[in-house]
């Protein structure tokens, strides 16, 4: 994980990092690492359209923004092309009427350069409609999306571990790796993404949360949920065992609707997320030492994946900028200067 060991040192010393928001440690309330993996993916995915959101509530009103300034910015942007347009084409017009055999030459290949910049820049203004509403028809998908429902899910159910007591810590979006295969019912297992782990002095929680509709429950197009939790959960008690002896690993499946009937031999736990916390504190016998406590929480702090975007990147994206400043830095470079400055007062 990039910049995990540098974290979790800062972790350790109760400083704020810079990489992965959590909360510092306060008296009666655990402490929480990371953020909800799906909200990250999903975050993440809209980043790279130059959708900038932090939270899932900023979705809507962004649809709204660039619905509203759509007709104005593709006029606004229509503008600026046609001023490139124009002060090449004059530029072609002089370079045209300069006299002589050689200059001609010579400009010819000035002349080719500028017809290309004038067809990319055609080729442009219809890209940027063709982006800035494919834009808006993702932003109506999100808004009822399964990868939303999912995110808010998980949020949710970070929102409710933060009540924990003081002396328990949440981690979230933990990836753990094996250096080896292990066997789980006879199956290979190597690695394993856990949307939340509590670590307690009564041991350790695996946490998986699905928000499944009833007909996507009994379709069964899906990894069976208690096979995937147990799987996280003996590849956690493998891992941790090999550094700290055997420690208590307990599986649990936060849900808000619907599952699949569990096996027979199941020894996960299901609930609801109002019940999560009730749960988790019911153990209350001492299983971990302080020491084991502290070790265990810099392992798995190790493991948490942080966002590879800050709230500083997204504050420097415009969501209608998108194609802008790549394509016109270099016109604006070749602009003449009463051109440039009509061009930067725009």
């Amino acid at each position: 994980m990039p910049g995990g060991r540098s974290f979790h040192k800062r972790w350790i010393n109760n400083r704020a990092s810079p990489h992965l928001p959590h909360a510092a440690p306060q008296a009666g309330k655990a402490t929480v690492i990371g953020e909800s993996g799906a909200w990250l993916n999903l975050r993440e995915t809209l980043l790279e359209l130059r959708l900038p959101v932090r939270n899932p509530e900023d979705i809507h009103p962004l649809l709204l923004k660039l619905k509203d300034w759509r007709s104005i910015t593709l006029s606004e942007f229509h503008k600026e092309v046609s001023t490139y347009i124009r002060t090449i084409n004059e530029r072609i017009a002089a370079l045209r009427a300069e006299k002589g055999f050689f200059r001609s030459i010579f400009n010819w290949f000035g002349i080719l350069g500028h017809n290309r910049d004038i067809a990319e820049l055609s080729g442009l203004e219809e890209r940027y409609a063709e982006i800035l509403t494919e834009n808006i028809r993702i932003l109506e998908h999100t808004l009822h999306s399964p990868e939303l429902t999912g995110a808010k899910a998980e949020l949710e159910v970070i929102w409710r571990l933060r009540s924990l007591p003081g002396g328990y810590t949440v981690f979230n979006n933990v990836q753990l790796n094996s250096r080896r295969f292990i066997k789980f019912n006879d199956v290979p297992l190597q690695s394993a993404q856990l949307d939340h782990v509590v670590l307690s002095p009564a041991g350790v929680f695996v946490i998986e949360t699905k928000c499944w509709s009833r007909q996507f429950s009994e379709s069964g197009h899906y990894h069976n949920p208690f096979d995937q939790v147990q799987r996280a959960r003996y590849l956690c008690w493998d891992l941790l065992k090999a550094e700290y002896g055997k420690l208590p690993v307990r599986a649990i499946i936060l849900t808000s609707d619907s599952l699949p009937a569990a096996p027979p031999d199941s020894y996960t736990k299901v609930l609801y997320s109002k019940d999560l916390t009730g749960y988790i504190t019911w153990f209350n016998r001492q299983e971990l030492s302080p020491d084991v406590l502290r070790d265990v929480a810099r392992y798995l702090a190790d493991r948490v994946v942080d966002a590879s975007c800050s709230d500083a990147d997204l504050a420097d994206l415009d969501p209608v900028d998108l194609l802008g400043s790549a394509v016109f830095s270099r016109m604006r470079a070749q602009a003449e200067p009463s051109v440039r400055a009509e061009l930067e007062e725009k």
